[in-house]
């Protein structure tokens, strides 16, 4: 239920800040709040292809992507979030991103990002979704910032936490099998 309030939450202050930076009209702001945004597309369209040739000049060396696992293992280091990003499109079949809003903190220390996640048949993964579903989803994505770059990343799903998703996808599965608990039960 946290996952779900942070997703609403951070929904809307995507949407406040986007209206705020309007309001405030100053230049310098706009341009880094249209950089990171074009740094975030970027990223995203490694995420779809594989391409990562143009990303890693967009991280510090210190880069953390947060809760990327579903054990909430964090990846660190520069170049262990670029190979991650170089697999993953080979986790699912035409993965798509549709950007819905995103903003810059009036500051510039964190970029916002509300986007759609589309994917065909689910492959094998390091993320714990079943192989051979179709996946949706909304995602936010909070990327803290240092002279431009991103330093930490947070992503969340709109469905909650992975074990929930998994919960929920299991007790769908095409052969009718429910998800059993610790303990072995249905």
């Amino acid at each position: 239920m946290k996952q779900v309030f942070f997703v609403l939450a951070a929904m809307a202050m995507i949407i406040a800040c986007n209206d705020s930076a309007k309001v405030a009209g100053a230049n310098d702001q706009n341009d880094a709040a249209k950089r990171n945004m074009e740094n975030i597309k970027a990223i995203y369209h490694a995420l779809e292809t594989g391409d990562t040739s143009k990303i890693g000049n967009l991280m510090t060396d210190g880069f953390v992507d947060h809760n990327v696992y579903p054990d909430n293992r964090n990846i660190t280091g520069r170049d262990s979030a670029v190979w991650f990003i170089s697999q993953f499109h080979t986790f699912f079949e035409s993965v798509k991103f549709e950007f819905v809003n995103d903003a810059t903190s009036a500051d510039g220390t964190y970029h916002y990002t509300w986007a759609k996640m589309t994917a065909k048949k689910v492959k094998a993964n390091p993320l714990g979704i079943p192989e051979g579903i179709d996946f949706e989803d909304n995602v936010v994505d909070v990327v803290k910032l240092k002279d431009g770059k991103a330093t930490e990343h947070w992503g969340f799903l709109s469905w909650g936490d992975i074990n929930e998703i998994m919960m929920m996808m299991h007790s769908s599965t095409p052969s009718g099998n429910q998800a059993k608990d610790s303990a072995g039960k249905k």
